[in-house]
């Protein structure tokens, strides 16, 4: 009985701790301080938009799309390929928008790299319009990818002269 006792205890503190984890890597900022503000063209994207601006800007960049399908409410995979011999090759793309400009947790990352070798795409591209937690920098070795967050995206979009649709009005 003691022994169970002792099992039951140390099962609630791991739960509390996990709970804790939770919470600080939650993908919303907890208070408006810690909010990065978000490129004023992106904030205002819907997940199509979002997908099409993608879209035109890796065809930009010399890549096919080939294929793409809807993840989650907010996310869009894409599978494309680099044309050119010996470069080129298979190509995954992973799009999450967040209109408030949250951010992608290292739990979103290790994700998407989990998809990236189990599709056997050679290389990802992640974007998105929030930005990167800043315990994204200190996973351990993942698979070729390069990670755009919407400050990023909008240069890019600047260079391949890629704008955005403007705002409904209500």
């Amino acid at each position: 009985m003691g022994n169970l006792l002792i099992v039951i205890f140390f099962t609630f503190l791991f739960s509390i701790f996990l709970i804790y984890l939770i919470q600080k890597t939650s993908k919303r900022p907890e208070t408006a301080e810690e909010k990065i503000p978000i490129d004023p063209g992106l904030q205002h994207l819907n997940l199509d938009q979002f997908f099409a601006i993608c879209c035109e800007l890796l065809e930009k960049m010399g890549l096919r799309i080939l294929n793409s399908y809807r993840t989650e409410d907010n996310e869009i995979d894409i599978f494309a390929e680099n044309p050119e011999p010996i470069v080129g090759g298979p190509f995954m793309a992973h799009l999450i928008l967040y209109p408030e400009g949250a951010q992608v947790s290292s739990a979103e990352v290790q994700n998407f790299a989990s998809n990236l070798i189990g599709e056997r795409r050679g290389k990802g591209i992640l974007m998105t319009t929030g930005f990167f937690a800043p315990d994204v920098a200190m996973l351990p070795e993942l698979p070729p990818m390069e990670m755009i967050d919407g400050k990023r995206l909008a240069e890019l979009m600047k260079h391949y002269g890629i704008t955005a649709p403007a705002p409904e009005r209500a």
